[in-house]
């Protein structure tokens, strides 16, 4: 599986200290089922954001992806050489 995070993501994840480590883990946990998810934290808003945010991403064709990782606007994660 392929995994990308917004450059937006990026900076929180800098400063919030979370490595892409603990986010591969966390993806693998999601895609087993170990994590149901906490929505009680999000607002209705911000669901929204991050539904649309996510068909659009889900949506990409081969080559609108490829631009948005050169534009810098999506950064890909390589959860394979994840060790931690």
């Amino acid at each position: 599986m392929h995994v990308f995070k917004r450059k937006a993501f990026q900076h929180w994840q800098k400063h919030q200290r979370i490595h892409d480590s603990a986010l591969c883990r966390t993806i693998k946990e999601m895609e087993s089922g170990l994590i149901k998810g906490d929505r009680s934290t999000i607002t209705q808003h911000e669901t929204r954001a991050l539904q649309y945010a996510g068909r659009v991403f889900l949506n990409l064709d081969p080559e609108a992806l490829f631009q948005a990782l050169n534009a810098g606007v999506l950064i890909k994660v390589d959860c394979d050489e994840q060790t931690h």
